[in-house]
């Protein structure tokens, strides 16, 4: 509110004459406009600070308003910095890229995997992040790779600018191919390159960058019917669904027979609570369900507690079997 202290001052105008005069009735308006927003800046969002900064506002409100929006950014580049400082500092990650991700579903993306490395010390990420910063990255290495290809082969025959272009097309049908496009229809996501080595240095966790207040209403719904496992409707719980992906793939969970047995029996379930219905998809979803289920439920189900206490086994035995 240290921001706006100032507004309290009387504006004035000068008339025709050269004498100064107040215009109560539009200071008025201005002040009762002024307290309006005085008592809400707490609860500001950006959408709220963009109307007030686009509205025909009173210019000294206009400046505030920008000015406080200016400083909300640069706190929060700043935090965002930090918490990448801080995956790199305790290898949680080999590259990072928060940028753009509210401060706060930045440390949500974060935790779950500080937390995990506890249990699964063998679990490493060469990436966290936003999908966006992570294709962005993977999108400009493709280019390299085949332009360094195509120069060997066609530099003689066309122009780097063709080769250029022919590269771009080349890697937009790679992304096109395996499906790795950001899209509102994901929350979040797990990526593990089978047989692409080159690729492995873009594996990891990545939330979509334009989380938002719908993204969480179609979470609660999801989880309302039962879709993914109770109390599994906020954004640690995805996160927790995608480290469990990772350690699977890890530790190679979902070739152990007693997981598949569980997963198994659970698909027969009629009655009761099978973890959830996306869990039936395969024994992989299987473990990351019940995996989030276990970390955020007040009281996890039976196959969510047994899948869990098998992971550690697996763990600490160092593979399955």
């Amino acid at each position: 509110m240290e921001h706006f202290r100032e507004f309290h001052q009387q504006e004035e105008n000068v008339d025709g004459g050269g004498q100064k005069s107040t215009n109560l009735f539009s200071l008025a308006q201005k002040m009762n406009e002024f307290r309006a927003v005085k008592k809400e800046i707490g609860n500001l969002g950006e959408a709220d600070l963009k109307k007030i900064v686009n509205d025909d506002a009173c210019p000294r409100l206009k400046r505030q308003a920008a000015a406080y929006e200016l400083k909300l950014r640069q706190d929060e580049n700043a935090r965002l910095t930090r918490l990448e400082q801080i995956c790199i500092q305790e290898k949680l990650a080999g590259r990072v890229d928060l940028k753009g991700l509210d401060p706060e579903i930045a440390q949500q993306l974060i935790d779950p995997v500080r937390e995990a490395k506890k249990d699964f010390p063998k679990l490493e990420l060469p990436y966290i992040g936003t999908i966006s910063g992570q294709l962005t990255a993977l999108h400009t290495y493709l280019e390299h790779i085949y332009i360094t290809s195509l120069k060997k082969e066609y530099g003689a025959q066309f122009s780097e600018a063709e080769l250029e272009q022919v590269a771009k097309m080349y890697a937009d049908s790679f992304m096109e191919q395996y499906g790795l496009e950001e899209s509102n229809d994901i929350y979040a996501w797990a990526v593990h390159p089978e047989g692409q080595e080159a690729l492995m240095p873009f594996a990891g966790i990545a939330i979509n960058s334009n989380w938002d207040k719908t993204f969480v209403m179609r979470l609660r719904q999801d989880v309302a019917v039962g879709f993914h496992p109770k109390d599994c409707d906020t954004i640690k719980a995805v996160i927790d669904h995608e480290v469990a992906h990772m350690i699977d793939h890890t530790y190679g969970m979902q070739n152990d027979k007693e997981i598949q047995r569980l997963y198994r029996e659970m698909c027969k379930v009629k009655n009761g609570e099978p973890v959830s219905e996306y869990a039936r998809e395969n024994v992989a979803e299987f473990i990351a369900e019940a995996y989030s289920e276990y970390q955020n439920s007040s009281q996890p189900g039976e196959y969510a507690v047994k899948v869990y206490q098998r992971m550690c086994e697996l763990a600490k035995e160092g593979k399955a079997v």
